[in-house]
């Protein structure tokens, strides 16, 4: 079996044993649509529930605009999904705060991502 193979298995396997494990927890991904006539930020509703892992992190990250910033969460989304610093990932306790940075974990050639990695303040 080729490693390609042996990862995407692994990642699917993973995802399987967290969904059962209830380690996933269901989020609003609000994709960032523009700004208003007002220059405040509009984002695409509805929004789109996808599930991920949430840890609780203190972690000094660099945003180009900001400088270091200590990100609390990492939001992990086991898809090939596109985010951006913009978008809005809203806990199911209703809680959002902005996002820091964007990894865009390994990139498989045939189905595209195996996962994202989001920080957030």
């Amino acid at each position: 079996m080729a490693l390609d193979a042996v990862i995407r298995s692994g990642v699917a396997t993973a995802k399987d044993i967290l969904l059962r494990g209830r380690l996933l927890v269901p989020i609003s991904h609000w994709s960032y649509a523009g700004q208003n006539e007002y220059a405040e930020p509009v984002w695409t509703d509805p929004p789109v529930t996808r599930n991920a892992l949430v840890e609780n992190v203190n972690e000094i990250v660099r945003d180009p605009a900001r400088g270091e910033i200590v990100a609390r969460l990492v939001i992990t989304l086991l898809e090939d999904v596109t985010v951006d610093t913009r978008d809005k990932l809203v806990l199911p306790s209703g809680v959002w705060t902005p996002i820091v940075r964007v990894n865009e974990g390994v990139l498989d050639m045939d189905s595209g991502r195996f996962l994202v990695q989001v920080y957030v303040e």
